[in-house]
């Protein structure tokens, strides 16, 4: 997407100079954060289901600290008692 473009529209289609990139690219291709290669196999253990996850990118660790997991804590006790009584 082009900087400061969220989506393109009927009123912001497209432009033909926003492929200049992927034409470059595409006769000397070579694995990126953007292309890589996935085998077949794998694709077909995916039950042939391309939405494979991009592997250049890394999971983000969240960290918390004390208090924030004590009230996260306090929160999924509340969502079960909650349950608890519905069920009783």
């Amino acid at each position: 997407m082009p900087e400061g473009q969220k989506s393109y529209s009927k009123t912001k289609p497209i432009q033909k100079s926003e492929f200049a990139p992927l034409l470059a690219w595409w006769n000397n291709r070579v694995e990126n954060e953007q292309a890589w290669r996935v085998p077949v196999e794998k694709i077909a253990e995916n039950g042939w289901n391309l939405d494979i996850k991009n592997p250049f990118v890394k999971a983000e660790e969240k960290s918390h600290t004390t208090a924030e997991l004590l009230a996260l804590l306090h929160e999924s006790f509340a969502k079960s008692d909650e349950l608890l009584r519905a069920l009783q």
